[in-house]
């Protein structure tokens, strides 16, 4: 009995062993999320993106064409996501919970009319802080997606400076 007994915990110690490590080689999978948190780090950036775009189409002073040339530089931007959005499709089949890709459009389908220059001074400055949050997100990504992070935060970083121009034109002719 006593023997029978010390097989048991034997069997028992050997079972949780391999349950530690069945558990191990469970979790291992898991480690190799860190695609699944960029690619939902893109999307959420993506979607921002789109909001900041959307407010910018919004405003009825142009600053100086700054305004315009950040709308610009933000859909250039937007195109590298989408494309690091496809890279993430392409590369992560194996892990199709990876993927969530925003899509081609975004942004309001509602036309709200332009803003007042009071306004459209103070959305210049909050997109401007929106854009280098997106920025600041974007680089502390891991994943590359072939170029397309960086070559969106580059985007960012050039928009960030029109609208930085923008307040500087507010600034000088004091409206």
């Amino acid at each position: 009995m006593h023997t029978l007994h010390r097989l048991g915990t034997l069997a028992l110690a050997a079972a949780v062993g391999f349950g530690g490590y069945a558990f191990v080689a469970t979790v291992a999978p898991a480690a190799a999320r860190a695609d699944c948190a960029s690619n939902a780090n893109i999307w959420q950036v993506h979607r921002h993106l789109d909001g900041a775009i959307d407010q910018l189409g919004h405003d009825g002073h142009d600053y100086g064409g700054h305004r315009v040339n950040a709308i610009a530089d933000l859909q250039r931007a937007r195109g590298e996501l989408v494309a690091a959005e496809q890279y993430a499709i392409e590369h992560d089949r194996e892990n199709p919970g990876c993927v969530r890709a925003h899509g081609p459009t975004g942004g309001s389908d509602r036309t709200w009319g332009t803003r007042a220059q009071r306004g459209s001074n103070a959305n210049i400055a909050q997109v401007g802080r929106w854009v280098e949050r997106m920025s600041d997100q974007l680089q502390r990504d891991q994943h590359d997606y072939d170029g397309h992070r960086v070559a969106a935060i580059r985007d960012l970083q050039n928009a960030r400076g029109e609208l930085a121009e923008a307040e500087r034109y507010v600034g000088a002719r004091r409206y």
